[in-house]
């Protein structure tokens, strides 16, 4: 509870494991992310065999993202975030990967639905670690930085797919890549963890419990 009335500079979040563990966590995946999505349509345009069908891909993405979101954010505050969120980067890399490696356009196309129920839980679970390991009162410092890490991973990352499919002439590699790169973003968010010994001055509870009415 401490936490959440802990008011946080920029440098003392930046010295903290579970600050660095969401960092890294969020600009791997974002890399992976944006990658795929924005090549996407490219690549699936030979295994679908139709340049509209492969566009359409990126509404099925957007439905499932709009569906998981409304679904998760009912039950995510009753869960371990952290466990989540490894679940939905484990989910995303594995989709990535089996969309590379089947040639079944039915299967490709559940695998693009349950590769978008990832992608608006992602951005949702990096604001909900954020405000639980830092706190509400520090959150807008924290969070400026976080994703900070967000958006350099998503301008990165369709940069390195492209250069990496112009170098191997196909996206098997890349798209591994990007997958591998899920993975180790769900290693990393195992440290987002709240500081142990986050505390907050005793007038500063005194003051936003007399604020508040003492509830």
């Amino acid at each position: 509870m401490a936490v959440q009335y802990r008011t946080w500079t920029r440098s003392e979040a930046m010295r903290t494991v579970g600050f660095w563990g969401i960092f890294v966590a969020f600009l791997l995946v974002l890399v992976a992310q944006t990658g795929y999505i924005v090549h996407q349509v490219s690549f699936l345009e030979e295994r679908l065999g139709s340049r509209s069908a492969a566009a359409f891909t990126l509404s099925v993405t957007a439905l499932g993202s709009i569906i998981a979101r409304l679904a998760v954010g009912m039950f995510a505050d009753g869960v371990d975030r952290r466990l989540l969120t490894v679940i939905l980067f484990l989910v995303q890399g594995s989709c990535i990967l089996l969309i590379i490696n089947t040639e079944s356009v039915p299967a490709t196309w559940i695998l693009t639905l349950v590769f978008g129920l990832t992608i608006g839980n992602i951005y949702m679970m990096q604001s909900l670690l954020v405000g639980e390991i830092f706190g509400m009162v520090s959150f807008g410092t924290v969070f400026g930085l976080i994703s900070l890490a967000g958006q350099v991973g998503s301008g990165l990352g369709p940069i390195g797919v492209g250069a990496i499919h112009d170098a191997t002439d196909g996206y098997t590699v890349p798209f591994t890549i990007t997958a591998l790169l899920t993975y180790a973003s769900a290693i990393a968010v195992l440290f987002a963890r709240p500081a142990k010994h986050a505390t907050v001055p005793a007038d500063g509870v005194i003051e936003d419990l007399a604020a508040t009415g003492g509830k």
